[in-house]
């Protein structure tokens, strides 16, 4: 359904390439922490696998903290959701950082354990994201609006990685410095919650914010662009234009889901807060999946995406409303559309895992013993 047999013979050409230049994770975090844990603690028998998954299990605990204590988005979130929250960020960045440690350390490194890392932090982009926005208790709109900006510049780094064929971490746009800084800001809102509505030349905190935000986005975007048509100018391996329309499924799900979030009643978007969020998780996982299983196989982008044409006929269901035309209910349509993500984005999962490994003749969870 998602992978070509004829493909997967291009599995027997992969090889990982990665450059962090993190300076938190490069000379505190990994000597002083995340190497010795590894010896100390880390038994060799644990499969890196199972590393990253206790790690997304811990950020999906987060997310339904927040879930629950505030529904709607715009609650004041208690100081037991905000510490746990935080504790459970700083462990996940340790079990993301532990994964590939612990492959190089057992020689257990495949394009399955790549896929199946990157494919769990899509969904904890988004749950970072929600974390965020939901602090700062911004207007019921525009935090899902910064949202959708915060997970496009997730997409961008593996739209980069897909024409460069390396993950490039650099000293601003790194996960350990950002994840870092946003544990930080769950302390101090800890100790002085008040502190987001703190004016400030007259501007607030909270404004200040979401200013950084969408500069931060701004910036990132044209760093990964730059950085793509830097390497395609010298390698000559597609033009540019090719590679902006390699980004045709993201900037339909990126467009649709604006137009959503600007035409949806107030009120829906209140009282549906969550649900929207997960809608627009699911989404933004599948297709970023997407791109990396393309890249891992050596594939061409496909451009049709069944679950983006729901996601199409979806937003002109919305628009009929916003016309005063004829449309089917959003409590209705929304939750359809989370199930066909869920069941759509499920499916693509389990044939990946399947598919690799049966061809790579390896275990998910278990450590390979290579002979």
């Amino acid at each position: 359904m998602f992978i070509k047999k004829s493909s997967l013979e291009n599995l027997s050409l992969y090889k990982y390439s990665g450059v962090d230049l993190s300076l938190c994770a490069n000379y505190i975090l990994s000597p002083y922490f995340w190497e010795p844990l590894l010896k100390y603690v880390i038994p060799p028998t644990i499969a890196p696998n199972v590393i990253t998954l206790i790690g997304g299990i811990f950020m999906f605990l987060a997310h339904f903290l927040f879930f629950f204590d505030s529904p709607t988005g715009q609650e004041d979130v208690s100081t037991f959701t905000v510490v746990m929250s935080g504790l459970l960020m700083f462990l996940y960045q340790t079990a993301d950082n532990l994964d590939g440690k612990q492959a190089r350390r057992t020689k257990n490194g495949s394009p399955l354990g790549e896929l199946f890392d990157h494919g769990v932090d899509t969904f904890m982009m988004g749950i970072f994201a929600l974390i965020i926005v939901t602090i700062f208790k911004f207007e019921t709109r525009i935090q899902l609006i910064l949202l959708i900006q915060l997970l496009a510049v997730f997409y961008m780094s593996h739209w980069e990685e897909y024409h460069t064929n390396t993950l490039i971490l650099g000293y601003v746009f790194n996960p350990t410095e950002l994840q870092l800084l946003t544990i930080f800001g769950l302390d101090i809102y800890v100790l002085y919650p008040q502190i987001i509505n703190v004016s400030i030349f007259s501007i607030t905190v909270k404004s200040y914010a979401m200013v950084c935000i969408i500069l931060f986005c701004f910036i990132a975007v044209v760093f990964y662009v730059q950085s793509t048509v830097s390497h395609i100018h010298s390698t000559n391996q597609c033009s540019f234009i090719s590679a902006l329309y390699n980004g045709t499924p993201y900037a339909i799900f990126y467009v649709c889901a604006c137009i959503n979030v600007l035409l949806f009643p107030k009120h829906f978007l209140v009282e549906h807060f969550h649900l929207i969020v997960l809608l627009l998780i699911f989404l933004n996982a599948y297709v970023t999946q997407r791109l990396i299983v393309h890249r891992i196989l050596k594939e061409p982008v496909q451009q049709y995406h069944t679950l983006l044409f729901l996601f199409v006929v979806f937003t002109i269901n919305t628009i009929l409303y916003a016309l005063g035309l004829p449309s089917v209910i959003f409590n209705f349509s929304t939750f359809t559309m989370l199930l066909f993500a869920i069941a759509i984005d499920s499916t693509l999962i389990i044939e990946v895992i399947i598919s690799f490994s049966t061809f790579l003749g390896i275990h998910v969870f278990r450590i390979n013993v290579k002979e």
